[in-house]
């Protein structure tokens, strides 16, 4: 298996696992690996469709995001994200103590 392959089998790995519990991404456009955010955010709509996702960069996008999905540019507070995942689980009638986001961390 090629590593690309084992890097895009990774995130349907564990959204299978999680039972289509996620209704909530964010991710920064820089990852460590090969994979970027923005194809995070596009495979993660394939598995998901209704997954709420936000993409974020301190620098301009130059990439298309995937339908629905939102970009946040940097900087932003913690504060921000809070408000953010109240207000979709709104959407997705979903309490936010008891639900699971998935936040993918930046390449540090």
């Amino acid at each position: 298996m090629s590593s690309s392959a084992k890097v895009l089998k990774r995130p349907s790995l564990s959204w299978e696992r999680n039972g289509g519990s996620l209704w909530l991404m964010i991710t920064d456009v820089k990852l460590a690996g090969q994979m970027d955010g923005v194809e995070l955010a596009h495979i993660a709509k394939e598995h998901v469709p209704d997954l709420e996702v936000i993409v974020t960069s301190g620098k301009p996008l130059r990439q298309a995001l995937p339908e629905g999905a939102k970009f946040w540019s940097k900087p932003w507070v913690p504060l921000d994200v809070i408000r953010e995942a109240e207000r979709m689980s709104v959407s997705h009638r979903t309490d936010v103590t008891r639900s699971r986001a998935f936040l993918c961390a930046p390449k540090t």
